[in-house]
């Protein structure tokens, strides 16, 4: 019986009644969200589901008895020191001048026959424009007149019992949901806050705040509790700043030399993230050509531009007469450090992004996969009008211009940005905007204010995506056949000095073959290009996994029996240790303990991490909102992960999909790539996986403004070496610096 109609709530019309949801669906936490999963369907807007679902909602909170019942048995239970009571116009209310504090306080009729009003100064009216309750107010009224069910002395009521409130703690927090989801982060006003027009013609743009942010590189691999942006000073005045080398801003000359905080051999535990990927970038320069580097990685990891927005939206004439009105006639509008205020909200600003008005999507055939490809090698270009053009262009310059020059190219000589290098700047820029936005999702406890800035990556993207084809060299065609078909004419020459696929960054490969098409293509096809990439990312994961492992473990793991029937994990692993151990392609690491299955496959899933969180917030900002995974709502990786694989829709889950006959073809050729490149000690210090890097916490400034620079006194800048006379504190890394040598 109860299997049966399990099966049937696919159905929205078919739902359980009040008395089988409490009965059977609260015992059990999967299925009672399965079936909230359809309730609260993000297809469905929030009108929509109030309209289906209000009266069933109800039931559910209630249970057996009326909802208006349950509302007041809830009541019986409230401890709260207020009374709170909202009434409208009309209502009949009370008020005692001899308690009052403040002349406009007021009582409901149940406290003010409940309190001690005998013989006071106190009259009944009838409220026209609604009111509040008082009771209980110690800023308001005197305590005497606290009825004895509020203010600080009340007599407490009994605990509430946790069977009548059990479906209100899962069914509103999911509600919640929905409704913060419509009102901070998908509701965008579609209208000019200056004109209040909705005309079509002329362009709209979101107010947003173009940011330099540098918390992204400093990320560390180590966990320690002491893990925070160094700037605290003890009882005996001293710095918590351990001679400082460099600021995480600025990459400057040291006595007449280039100095980087990496010259010094850093320990991996203490690595940061900026370095951490500037040591990798480094070592594949002395490997591959600098073309070839620049589309596998990205760069501004030290330092890079965020953007968001407070929501409201202006039209460009608006914005340029807006802009007039509040700036020096002299300024500029590409000029980054010209701020204006936002018209509604007051919020400080510095430019506006256009709005992409995009209702068709390109239509695909039955073959995803033709359909990818034949696009790709059109590189159809959108004709826009020379406007919205030139608008767009002054956008990326002023973002590029926001960017510390040492940060926007890999080779710190160029001055003037060619093709090759705007189109490592576009995708570096999407990849620090959406790397934040985890940051974010994965911080704990983190401050309002972040969180209820907009994010502009739907808008970034559109950007990017009508400049990017314009700067493509046609490499991108043979990577997408490298990944997707693995066809032999595709395989690399190892004379050519291009990046083995399993050494590059799977989330770069994804962003160029997206800017690649042309937007907006169908959700269909977006995960069949997630699938494609995942594949790969799954077989870079196991190939670092192995070639971690000595020559002993690879032999064993060669050997292993296998389904030839069926390409599965355990096929991948013995192709995979059988190639590397007859390469000699080892960690030549002393190790007796072999891995299992098990840990291999969490080893996989973790080095995955990073990628499916990508490709989820991808969707998430172009197709289909996540309404489940926001800020400061944190939830276990595990959890997380197996369920943002289920949003993207992943064909096998957890393990790779080919959408070609002979899979084992192309994971021959991947590996080929790299085995066939000389400098195999230099590949071994590369293909390591990337660390999980631990948030920073915020700096430890002194409860005293003026101990600010105290630690400053009698220390010498570490650039110039001059004492320090005005200080300069960076609020990201905790660096102090002299500003006269800056």
């Amino acid at each position: 019986m109860y299997s049966d109609q399990y099966n049937t709530i696919e159905n929205p019309t078919s739902l359980p009644s009040s008395t089988y949801f409490q009965e059977y669906y609260l015992q059990d936490e999967n299925r009672v969200q399965k079936l909230l999963d359809i309730l609260f369907d993000p297809h469905q807007s929030l009108p929509e589901i109030i309209q289906k679902y209000l009266t069933i909602l109800k039931s559910y909170l209630s249970g057996r008895q009326s909802f208006e019942g349950f509302c007041k048995e809830l009541q019986k239970y409230d401890n709260s020191i207020l009374c709170g009571c909202v009434w409208t116009n009309s209502t009949i209310s009370y008020r005692c001048r001899t308690c009052a504090i403040n002349p406009c306080m007021s009582l409901c009729s149940d406290c003010f026959y409940a309190g001690n009003h005998d013989k006071h100064d106190a009259n009944m009216f009838r409220s026209i424009g609604g009111g509040v309750c008082d009771c209980g107010d110690i800023e308001v009224m005197n305590s005497n007149g606290f009825c004895k069910s509020h203010g600080p002395n009340r007599i407490p009521n009994e605990s509430i019992p946790l069977k009548l409130i059990q479906s209100s703690q899962i069914i509103l927090p999911r509600l919640l949901l929905i409704y913060y989801i419509v009102f901070f982060l998908v509701s965008i006003t579609a209208e000019c806050c200056i004109c209040q027009s909705k005309d079509d013609q002329n362009p709209l743009g979101l107010v947003v705040r173009l940011s330099d942010s540098g918390v992204l590189g400093i990320r560390e691999v180590s966990s320690t509790p002491d893990n925070y942006l160094p700037l605290s000073i003890d009882d005996n005045n001293k710095s918590s700043l351990n001679d400082p080398l460099i600021c995480c801003q600025f990459n400057l000359k040291r006595n007449g030399k280039e100095y980087l905080s990496t010259e010094k051999q850093i320990e991996e535990s203490n690595r940061t993230c900026a370095q951490f990927y500037e040591e990798k970038i480094r070592t594949m320069l002395e490997m591959f050509t600098e073309e070839s580097v620049s589309e596998s990685m990205t760069i501004s990891w030290r330092t890079g531009i965020i953007i968001t927005s407070c929501g409201h939206s202006m039209h460009l004439s608006c914005y340029k007469e807006y802009f007039k009105s509040h700036t020096k006639k002299t300024a500029s509008e590409n000029d980054p450090h010209i701020e204006f205020k936002c018209p509604m909200c007051r919020q400080k600003s510095n430019g506006l992004i256009y709005i992409p008005q995009i209702d068709t999507q390109i239509e695909s055939n039955e073959n995803l996969i033709e359909t990818i490809s034949n696009l790709i090698e059109k590189n159809i270009k959108i004709c826009i009008f020379p406007l919205i053009a030139e608008w767009l262009t002054n956008f990326i310059e002023k973002i590029y211009l926001m960017v510390n020059k040492n940060y926007r190219t890999i080779d710190k000589q160029i001055k003037q940005p060619s093709d090759d290098i705007l189109a490592l700047f576009l995708t570096s820029i999407l990849r620090f905007n959406l790397e934040n936005d985890i940051l974010i999702r994965d911080t704990p406890f983190i401050d309002s204010t972040i969180i209820n800035r907009k994010s502009c990556f739907r808008e970034l993207f559109y950007i990017c995506n009508l400049k990017y084809p314009y700067l493509l060299n046609h490499s991108h065609i043979l990577l997408w056949h490298r990944i997707a078909t693995g066809h032999m004419n595709t395989k690399l020459n190892n004379n050519e000095q291009t990046v083995p696929l399993l050494l590059s960054d799977s989330v770069v490969l994804l962003l160029r073959i997206m800017l690649s098409l042309p937007y907006l293509i169908t959700r269909e096809l977006y995960r069949v290009i997630v699938q494609v990439l995942f594949n790969l990312t799954y077989i870079q994961a196991l190939f670092t996994i192995i070639s971690e492992m000595n020559k002993t473990e690879q032999e064993i793991w060669s050997r292993i029996s296998v389904d030839k029937n069926k390409n599965n994990m355990s096929e991948y692993l013995r192709m995979i240790s059988s190639k590397l151990f007859q390469s000699n392609f080892n960690s030549n690491i002393d190790n007796t303990k072999i891995s299992s299955l098990e840990s291999i496959n969490a080893l996989i899933r973790e080095r995955c991490g990073n990628f499916i969180k990508i490709a989820a917030l991808i969707q998430h900002y172009l197709y289909q909102s996540i309404t489940w995974w926001i800020p400061d709502h944190h939830l276990h990786f595990d959890h997380l992960s197996k369920n943002l694989i289920k949003e993207l829709k992943l064909y096998n889950n957890d393990e790779p999909y080919w959408f070609s006959n002979d899979s084992l073809l192309i994971i021959n050729n991947w590996l080929d790539e790299v085995l066939t490149v000389d400098k195999q000690q230099s590949i071994l210090k590369i293909i390591h996986a990337i660390p999980v890097f631990h948030s920073p916490q915020f700096i430890e400034l002194p409860t005293c403004y003026s101990d600010l620079f105290r630690s400053c006194n009698h220390r010498r800048c570490s650039y110039c070496q001059e004492l320090i006379i005005e200080p300069i504190l960076c609020l990201i890394c905790g660096i102090v610096y002299s500003q006269e040598r800056t």
